[in-house]
């Protein structure tokens, strides 16, 4: 009989404690999904519609050798929420003070990086990032962008800041594009 007594406290110890772990497990659980929850759908993670300044948008005149001084305003924003894994969509137009043709196209330095190209002469690389940049639902969030078809002609200007491949398909990638007659930039970013 004493043997038995002792079996069923062993027994009654390991479940303890089988139980507490899954107390444990469990509490983690639900603290990941009510952190993914509360990022997904909380205050920080929405959609921004025409909220960027002047100060916001800085970096892509800076990105491209621009200057950022030349900012007079930003006409349209849109701002994704990001998702856990970074994806998102961003897309600026900008209007800046002076651009001239003569500016985005300077004598060969020979560097071969940060370039402009004239929309249709683009090399395989800005048109393959163009390519994914355009599929994202822009005319939904950003109507005003400019479609690809009028990207793809001589009156704009294409500078790829950053592009990103899985294998052989881009899947981040970050665009700027000039349009000198009217001095306007646009800037879009997109991971998927």
């Amino acid at each position: 009989m004493a043997g038995k007594k002792f079996d069923l406290q062993k027994i009654f110890k390991a479940m303890r404690w089988l139980l507490m772990a899954w107390g444990g497990i469990s509490l983690v659980g639900v603290l990941f999904l009510a952190g993914f929850f509360a990022y997904q759908v909380g205050p920080g993670n929405r959609d921004k519609f025409e909220q960027a300044s002047v100060k916001d948008v800085r970096f892509v005149l800076n990105w491209c050798g621009l200057g950022e001084k030349r900012t007079e305003r930003v006409i349209h924003s849109y701002q994704s929420g990001r998702s856990f894994t970074g994806d998102h969509f961003d897309a600026y137009w900008i209007k800046i003070s002076n651009l001239s043709i003569k500016e985005l196209c300077p004598p060969q330095s020979g560097l071969g990086h940060g370039g402009w190209y004239r929309g249709d002469q683009l090399p395989k690389v800005p048109d393959e990032a163009l390519q994914f940049i355009m599929m994202f639902p822009n005319h939904r969030e950003a109507p005003w962008f400019p479609t690809a078809k009028e990207i793809r002609s001589s009156r704009y200007f294409v500078q790829v800041w950053f592009v990103q491949y899985h294998g052989d398909h881009v899947t981040n990638a970050q665009v700027i594009i000039a349009r000198p007659d009217d001095s306007m930039i646009f800037y879009i970013s997109g991971k998927t």
